[in-house]
């Protein structure tokens, strides 16, 4: 599935457009998935911060297609057509998802991510369904996005903030 997103990025409109990974096409986009993943900031910002191998990457994206997650990544609409970052939507109950995303390193400090996650958040798929986040509360990049989509902490530890927001 196709579609396009218009954002503002340093007071320029940019055009980024979604696709769906599948089991089909995982494997075209894993190395970058797994580059981004096993990125040193991403990795501080994660729950687990292990580095993943290409395998065990690959098995965990097909584990969550097979629980029904919903995982898009998102492409820049330029010439080049450069990919920007990942949202993903894992089920957490029949009517509950925990979403989480990555932006590309070069593309971060833009809006992009605050902008995936909206866009992706408003999908009908998600409409009347309670949307969860988990942050480390260091991760100030991901408190401001959760916080600005009306997501409200239900729930901390000592490194962790539960987020959630009824779409």
């Amino acid at each position: 599935m196709f579609f396009s997103v218009n954002f503002l990025t340093h007071s320029k409109e940019v055009k980024v457009n979604f696709t769906d990974i599948t089991a089909d096409n995982l494997q075209e986009h894993l190395r970058l998935l797994l580059a981004w993943r096993n990125d040193e900031q991403t990795r501080r910002a994660s729950r687990r911060t292990g580095l993943f191998t290409e395998g065990d990457y690959y098995k965990f994206l097909l584990d969550l297609l097979d629980q029904g997650s919903v995982i898009r990544i998102a492409f820049s609409d330029s010439s080049d057509s450069k990919a920007v970052g990942v949202v993903v939507a894992k089920p957490a109950g029949s009517d509950s998802f925990e979403l989480s995303w990555t932006v590309s390193p070069a593309c971060r400090g833009r809006g992009i991510g605050k902008t995936m996650v909206t866009e992706f958040a408003s999908d009908p798929l998600f409409q009347n369904k309670l949307l969860r986040a988990v942050t480390k509360k260091e991760n100030q990049a991901s408190v401001r996005i959760v916080e600005s989509l009306g997501f409200r902490k239900v729930e901390e530890d000592d490194h962790l903030s539960y987020w959630e927001r009824i779409s």
